[in-house]
């Protein structure tokens, strides 16, 4: 599984308000078999671009599910999109632009 992050800059965690709900989600699928693909946003975290780089979260999220269908260690055909927020809209456009998806979720996480 592919998370993608909401609007705003985050890191892979998606450290909001005290809590890391990718973390979570992230290692509650592992811990039941699931390889699970979690991003730092450009520019946070451990990532670089140039400064005034066009953002195309649809092309990031395309070239991290062709990542994973070519990992050795990862079923292609089971590859999946989960995405919070907005990246709720990119999951929709992933689904679309990469119609083998095995699983397409649209979350949206409280932060309370």
């Amino acid at each position: 599984m592919l998370i993608i992050s909401g609007s705003g800059p985050q890191d892979r965690d998606g450290n909001l308000f005290f809590h890391d709900p990718y973390l979570i989600i992230g290692d509650y699928l592992t811990r039941h078999g699931i390889a699970v693909l979690r991003l730092d946003d450009r520019n946070v975290g451990e990532t670089v671009e140039a400064p005034g780089a066009k953002v195309d979260y649809l092309a990031d999220a395309v070239r991290a599910i062709e990542f994973l269908k070519g990992h050795e260690n990862v079923d292609g055909n089971k590859v999946g999109i989960i995405g919070h927020s907005q990246g709720g809209l990119v999951a929709i456009e992933a689904a679309a632009a990469v119609p083998d998806l095995a699983a397409v979720v649209n979350a949206w996480i409280a932060h309370c």
